[in-house]
């Protein structure tokens, strides 16, 4: 078989391999829209009404603050309401907030307000200012549901239209929990159209001191940084105080995000990377970080070998393969955009090694599928991602000189 031959069957093997793993990504994107809800808000009944402004209760708003209500009120003013408000009717047995508000005329049936605090608080203002032209608003009004749905749809509706600060997105998603303790964080954010990472992410917000949780509610402090220094703190890499004045410094803008992660984030590897490279029996043998090979032997006349060294990248440990603790890793690993460019050439590598030339029998022994490869390689640490690369070569080679392919 030609040269030409050779690398024309490696492209269309190449292909398939992409066809099937996309195909196995459809596959996968099919069956979580298939899968049976976790509530059947969807399926309840529903209406469009006209409802009374002074029948509308915003009650606990997840959105503290309502920004641009001054545009708001004058496009509605100027074009109407566009978008229907969503309430649900006052059940005082479902409501855990109890009884109708007092001031409420308890003549006509009273609702409490899903979606749409900000159009009703623009509608409101216009009215205060004498320049609302009705004294009611065309609303979809959901029926049957529990306290826990209202404030899903609740939370979904701010996430979707108008993102929530992330301390408020915390609160919500811990009183949402609350009220679905069947649910852990990641079915509630699949429940919820959200990815789990961010979830768990935005949750691990409210561990953080009061001191650090104002700065990220006030907006002086990134989500990202504080969730590094909750990791440095939990790592034992620096302590509570010393987490409070780096998020001090951090906000007034003393130090920056780098100078916080040389301190609070992990150590970088400092070893001096050694090479791999195989003697003549096809023992990978090390290089130490002084260039060395061991000591050479001579073998039929010219043939050099080197003495091969005990080391072999399966006398370490294994890569890790896949359990519930890992999987909640995976989940919340970072992008690769996120990592430093050293380690971003390392997820690379061996993600796409996996991906494109991992065997199915060797991603089974890791727990993962062709479409986790990459977040597999960013979820591990350093030395684990270099043993795994190590690792995952030699598998090849053997698999290789075996004649077996993915």
């Amino acid at each position: 078989m030609s040269d030409v031959d050779q690398v024309q069957i490696a492209e269309e093997a190449a292909a398939q391999r992409a066809e099937a793993a996309e195909a196995e990504k459809a596959q996968k994107r099919g069956d979580a829209l298939r899968r049976e809800p976790l509530r059947a808000t969807a399926t309840k009944a529903r209406g469009t009404r006209e409802v009374g402004l002074d029948q509308i209760h915003a009650g606990d708003n997840i959105r503290l603050d309502l920004p641009e209500i001054q545009e708001l009120a004058r496009s509605i003013r100027e074009v109407g309401l566009l978008t229907p408000l969503i309430v649900r009717p006052w059940d005082t047995a479902a409501d855990a907030d109890g009884s109708i508000p007092q001031s409420a005329d308890q003549s006509v049936e009273q609702y409490r307000l899903i979606a749409g605090h900000r159009r009703l608080a623009a509608l409101n203002a216009l009215l205060d200012a004498g320049v609302l032209h009705f004294n009611a608003a065309t609303c979809e009004v959901r029926e049957g549901l529990s306290e826990a749905e209202y404030y899903a749809l609740m939370l979904t509706e701010n996430v979707q239209r108008v993102p929530l600060e992330p301390v408020q997105a915390a609160r919500a998603l811990r009183l949402l929990l609350d009220l679905n303790e069947e649910l852990d964080a990641s079915q509630l954010a699949k429940s919820l159209g959200l990815k789990a990472a961010w979830a768990q992410t935005h949750l691990k917000l409210l561990d953080l001191p009061a001191e650090v949780l104002e700065r990220v509610e006030a907006g002086d402090l990134s989500v990202t940084i504080a969730d590094l220094l909750r990791k440095g703190q939990t790592a034992g890499r620096i302590d509570e105080t010393r987490m409070i004045d780096l998020a001090a410094k951090v906000a007034s803008g003393e130090i920056t995000k780098a100078q916080v992660r040389t301190e609070a984030g992990p150590p970088k590897n400092t070893q001096a990377p050694r090479t791999v490279a195989m003697g003549a029996d096809g023992t990978p043998v090390e290089r130490d970080a002084d260039g060395s090979w061991g000591e050479p032997v001579m073998r039929s006349g010219s043939e050099l070998d080197r003495t091969p060294r005990p080391a072999t990248p399966l006398s370490g440990p294994s890569p890790r393969a896949m359990s519930k603790e890992f999987a909640d890793e995976l989940d919340q690993a970072p992008a690769i955009a996120e990592l430093p460019i050293e380690e971003q050439l390392d997820v690379y590598l061996l993600g796409r090694v996996l991906r494109e030339w991992g065997t199915d029998d060797y991603l089974d022994t890791l727990g993962i599928d062709r479409t986790q490869c990459e977040a597999y390689a960013s979820a591990l640490d350093f030395e684990e991602r270099i043993g795994a690369i190590r690792h995952a070569s030699w598998v090849l080679m053997e698999n290789q000189r075996a004649g077996v392919t993915a």
